[in-house]
């Protein structure tokens, strides 16, 4: 929130700039999998999280990294 930053008097916000869906879905599939999606139901998951995090490289790895190495039922529970 920019009011926040007004009233703390920080002056210079930098915006990160969300991934369009393709690269977001990239960034995800690498962090998770190490590669590309190539299973539907794995497919399916990464575009709730691309979604989730509209497109945010720091939120795609931060999930990435949190669903790593999990099984597709433990990801979702985790999700």
């Amino acid at each position: 929130d920019k009011q926040v930053f007004r009233l703390c008097q920080i002056d210079h916000v930098y915006e990160v700039h969300s991934l369009n869906e393709d690269e977001a879905l990239q960034l995800f599939s690498q962090c998770v999998f190490g590669e590309d999606i190539r299973e539907q139901n794995m497919r399916e998951l990464s575009m709730q999280v691309v979604d989730y995090t509209n497109g945010n490289p720091l939120a795609l790895r931060f999930y990435g990294g949190e669903l790593k190495g999990k099984k597709l039922s433990e990801m979702e529970t985790t999700f």
